[in-house]
């Protein structure tokens, strides 16, 4: 009888235990996610800084991105060459915030946020829309992604 009774105390101390366990791996679980959406979107934010920091500093890249964005006529081919690398970058910026939105780091507001200017440029620049025909993008759905948004803009709200 005092064998039975240890062995019903012994469990329950083990089941309690065991629960305790699970609680704190799901606390250490939440700690770690929260910590990886930290960092995704400082990945993020430095990224913006970066092509905010060129515009800023480099007059000849607002000239040229003004220039591309009012469709002039006159912008020299160095000058598309270097407008289209700058359309890379946002692409970049852009898949980053749609990879991190698909997994589930960066929320919806974020994602858009941090599209936005991609999408400016392809709503407004005929080169912008001239390279977007021929963006390769690692992730197929990022590109149907940006052609959805594109074709209707209502839709931001909804991701």
């Amino acid at each position: 009888m005092k064998i039975t009774k240890f062995n019903e105390l012994f469990t329950l101390f083990a089941n309690v235990g065991v629960l305790l366990g699970i609680i704190f791996l799901a606390v250490e679980i939440n700690q770690n996610t929260r910590t990886t959406q930290i960092t995704a979107y400082q990945a993020l934010t430095e990224s913006i800084i970066d092509i905010n920091s060129l515009i800023l500093l480099d007059g000849d890249v607002e000239r040229i991105r003004y220039a591309a964005l009012t469709n002039d006529p006159n912008i020299s081919e160095e000058d598309t060459r270097r407008y289209i690398a700058y359309l890379r970058i946002l692409q970049r910026q852009s898949e980053l915030a749609f990879v991190q939105f698909e997994n589930g780091f960066i929320d919806g507001t974020l994602a858009r946020r941090s599209m936005g200017p991609l999408l400016d440029h392809l709503g407004r620049s005929d080169l912008a829309k001239d390279f977007w025909q021929g963006v390769e993008s690692a992730w197929p759905e990022f590109g149907q992604f940006v052609d959805e948004l594109r074709r209707e803009p209502q839709n931001l709200g909804e991701y």
